[in-house]
Parts: C-alpha cells; sequence; structure tokens
C-alpha cells in the first residue's frame, strides 16, 4: 500500500511499491531495449495481435516481488485474463504515477515506463476536450505527431534505453511506439469519459513529470503533484 498523503514540507512520500509489467518474455523481439509484446488492436503495426478470448501471460512471465529484489521496491500485480500491456500501464497508472521514482526491471518494464509518461501527456490533452469524440480526435493527433524515440536528442529517458543500431530498428521502434500510443489514447478515453464527461480522479494525474535519467531510476513524480493536479482541475472546470 501506499503511504497516506500528508500536507507539509515532507508532502510527496514515495510509496514502498511499485507496480513491474507481468509480462516479460525473454522470447520477444526487442527494439531499443522496448519488448514488442502482443497487443489488441485494429490499429496497423509491428506489434502481434491478440485475439478476442486470448490470453496474453506467456509462459515465461512471472510476477517479481521483494524475493527477486530485496530493497522491497517491485511489485507486479496479477493481471486479469486477456490484459495486454496497454491495460496494465492503465491499471497500475493511478499508483505508478504517484511514485518517486522507477527502476526498469527488463524490456516490457521500459514499455510500461514510457506508455506511462505517455499517458500523463494524455491526460494533459483531455484537460482541455470537454466529451469524448473531442478527444478521440486530438489524441489520435497526439499519438502521430513526430515524437522522439532513443537515440534522438529529445528523448529524455535515454540512459534506459539503447540507441537503435540499424536504421531498421529505428523505424520498427517508432511504428511500434505510435501503434501503442494510439492504442492507449483509445483506451484511455473509455476510462476518463465514463459517464459522457472528464474525470477529475484522472485528470488530477495531468501533471508535469520530473525527468531524471540517472543511470538506475526514472523519476516519475512530482513532489508537487497533487497541487499540480489541483491547477490542472481548476483551469479545466473555472
Amino acid at each position: 500500500m501506499c503511504a497516506a498523503f500528508t500536507p507539509g514540507a515532507d508532502a510527496f512520500r514515495p510509496c514502498r511499491q511499485v507496480y513491474h509489467s507481468n509480462l516479460e518474455d525473454p522470447n520477444a523481439e526487442v527494439v531499443c531495449g522496448c519488448a514488442i509484446l502482443p497487443m489488441k488492436t485494429t490499429t496497423k503495426g509491428p506489434a502481434p495481435v491478440i485475439q478476442d478470448g486470448a490470453h496474453t501471460l506467456h509462459p515465461h512471465s512471472h510476477v517479481r516481488g521483494s524475493d527477486t529484489h530485496p530493497r522491497g521496491l517491485s511489485l507486479a500485480a496479477p493481471n486479469a485474463p486477456g490484459d495486454d500491456f496497454i491495460d496494465e500501464v492503465l491499471g497500475f497508472f493511478k499508483a505508478n504515477v504517484l511514485f518517486k521514482s522507477f527502476q526498469p526491471a527488463g524490456s516490457a518494464d521500459r514499455v510500461l515506463l514510457y506508455l506511462t509518461l505517455y499517458t500523463t501527456q494524455a491526460l494533459a490533452k483531455c484537460v482541455t476536450c470537454e466529451t469524448a469524440p473531442v478527444a478521440l480526435k486530438a489524441l489520435t493527433a497526439m499519438a502521430h505527431e513526430n515524437f522522439a524515440i532513443p537515440g534522438d536528442a529529445g528523448f529524455t529517458l535515454g540512459s534506459f534505453y539503447s540507441p537503435p543500431s540499424t536504421s531498421h530498428e529505428g523505424d520498427l521502434c517508432r511504428a511500434y511506439l505510435k501503434q501503442a500510443r494510439e492504442e492507449l489514447g483509445r483506451r484511455l478515453i473509455t476510462k476518463v469519459y465514463l459517464d459522457g464527461s472528464p474525470s477529475k480522479l484522472w485528470l488530477a494525474r495531468a501533471h508535469v513529470h520530473t525527468y531524471d535519467s540517472t543511470p538506475r531510476t526514472a523519476h516519475l513524480g512530482h513532489p508537487c503533484a497533487h497541487a499540480v493536479g489541483r491547477r490542472v482541475l481548476a483551469r479545466a472546470h473555472p
């Protein structure tokens, strides 16, 4: 469980455990440090498509906990049957986004990290969208924007990802991340606009992150996350 939020000088307290991916697969193809994982989607791209009713946990998948991380900083919650890595990102998001740091433990974790940070950007876009159709159009356009990949100067998490060794690997990485961004945007809308209007609980997480690309740990949360979230809501709902 996460430590409770209490106002004061030490207002932000990191949680004891962080959610890691259950979908690590040593047989998965890896591009720029990211595993190309199966996805439930109709969006074209390099990810293998999961058919309806299929289970995404691979034979080599396992739950990593404090037994393999002595510092007790990881936890992988069990996936529901049929979940893919997009479901993982959105299912873990509300907890993981409040952590001060995240240490990727594998190629699936790097996908989880990238898409967690992308989700905050997508939520920031939703702040200005009053309806689901408007948000869908905005997030689809955002997914297709020219974005940085590992190896590019604008990629802020470079120390966790390897640059492409060939132009083909770079193109494959970009196509995979674009496919994942578009699919994540579609599913995010179904959660944010459940009753037709934006969820304040989701939009409160649309805050700006700090990126500390140290060799071991990515900083996900901002010490003033709750305050920033309140300011976002104030702008969205004057």
